[in-house]
């Protein structure tokens, strides 16, 4: 399991007027906007694969090829691992707009066995 934390932005006022917010899709967005997470994805993904000695290569080249969309199977959040970024939220410079910060874990060992498959 790898660890890392996404931040969304979401408007309060969106946010009062909702039922709640689509959390899973607000992590896609952000990871479709070149988050850097994507990228250390792949870093743990290839130190796993040297150390378990599986073809590297031909494992990051497909993880490279995926589409964030397909990638997100293997992404989860807990709901209690979700907290209010204020500083974050400041520095955007629009009252309106709220940070949060989601602590995702990326299923490394189910990613390798379905890429194994394939």
């Amino acid at each position: 399991m790898y660890n890392f934390d996404i931040t969304i932005y979401e408007d309060a006022l969106s946010l009062l007027l909702s039922d709640k917010a689509d959390i899973k899709a607000e992590i896609l967005a952000q990871l479709q906007q070149e988050d850097t997470a994507i990228e250390f994805i792949g870093e743990e993904l290839q130190d796993l694969c040297d150390e378990l000695m599986l073809d590297t290569d031909k494992i990051i080249a497909k993880f490279e090829t995926q589409s964030c969309e397909e990638l997100m199977k293997y992404i989860s959040f807990s709901e209690t691992g979700i907290t209010f970024d204020y500083e974050e939220s400041v520095a955007c410079g629009d009252r309106r707009v709220c940070a949060f910060r989601i602590a995702c874990n990326f299923d490394l060992d189910r990613y390798l066995k379905a890429v194994q498959k394939d």
